[in-house]
């Protein structure tokens, strides 16, 4: 009789992935139409149930009546307590995810990558085995390429914070600078960025093509100096897509007596304490778009907002005249 109801289980559930798989939706999905959830698109909700007839799928009456009504879970994985405006950030997620009735649950997993992809891997372990809907996820260069795999093959619908920064960032800190008066700009990407290399330094290039982007200079000195020595001291500022790698070109370029503007990503406390200009962001403000874009992933509507990240330079660079 336990074998039968264990084959019976197996099943069902092969039947609901299947499902899931068919109208194009997550797992988590396909389980709340069958147990007449609200908060799913009317129109998503006929396509799941119109599968679940025609494959004949029967839910578990027992594991129905089981079934927490507030239960859901939204995972956010963080490489460290560090992250910039973190603590606005996580008001946002949650204020947006307790209109649709949800929680958070947060996973730090450590910046070390041993022991960080060891914890990446047993949250998303966890994350496939269990009531998460979904996974909100930092700082792209902290992820495991194996555990990022554990995570897609769960269909669980995930989303990345810097996402919401990469455009809007960028954008803010090249007009900044260029009102400041600097015509050459050069992007840095670091091991810590907040933003993915490559993508930065394609919309930095079409920002404007004399703009140059580079990586961080502890991995080619010799470029950089090749590259600093034919600049034009007046017309340069470097952006960096974190404050650990602006600290690290400004220590570079003091230590060659070239006093040239750098600006950081992030406005966090080690910035501060070394009066480096960084680029603040409304943290409370890019929580809640992240968690809008989960929530969407997942085919659950909320009451619209209106909702714009700021951006603020914190210990201003001084002004270049623009003639000069």
């Amino acid at each position: 009789m336990e074998e039968q109801r264990f084959v019976a289980a197996v099943q069902r559930e092969h039947t609901l992935k299947r499902i899931a798989e068919l109208a194009g939706v997550s797992y988590a999905t396909v389980s709340r139409a069958i147990n007449g959830r609200d908060r799913i698109a009317p129109a998503t909700t006929a396509r799941i149930l119109q599968l679940v007839e025609e494959l004949g799928y029967r839910p578990n009456a027992n594991a129905r009546s089981l079934h927490k009504p507030n239960g859901d879970l939204i995972g956010l994985i963080l490489p460290s307590l560090n992250y910039p405006a973190l603590d606005d950030i996580i008001a946002g997620i949650q204020a947006t995810l307790a209109q649709a009735q949800m929680q958070l649950l947060i996973c730090p997993v450590g910046k070390e990558k041993a022991t960080g992809a060891v914890r990446q891997h047993a949250y998303f372990e966890m994350l496939s085995n269990s009531r998460f809907e979904g996974m909100l996820l930092t700082q792209w260069s902290a992820l495991d390429p194996e555990a990022m795999d554990l995570l897609v093959r769960s269909r669980r619908p995930y989303a990345l914070l810097e996402q919401d920064l990469l455009g809007s960032g960028l954008r803010f800190a090249y007009n900044w600078l260029r009102q400041q008066g600097y015509q050459r700009l050069i992007l840095v990407t670091g091991t810590n960025s907040l933003l993915e290399p490559t993508l930065s330094a394609r919309m930095w290039r079409q920002l404007a093509a004399r703009n140059i982007d580079l990586p961080d200079p502890g991995n080619d000195k010799t470029g950089w100096l090749e590259l600093l020595q034919a600049t034009d001291y007046s017309a340069t500022a470097f952006f960096c897509t974190d404050d650990e790698t602006a600290l690290s070109v400004q220590s570079f370029l003091k230590e060659r007596q070239l006093d040239w503007p750098v600006q950081g990503l992030g406005a966090t406390p080690i910035a501060q304490m070394a009066g480096l200009s960084s680029l603040a962001f409304d943290g409370l403000a890019l929580g809640k778009v992240v968690a809008r874009r989960l929530l969407k992933l997942l085919n659950i509507y909320i009451p619209e907002e209106v909702i714009d990240i700021t951006f603020r330079v914190q210990c201003n660079l001084h002004t270049i005249d623009a003639a000069s």
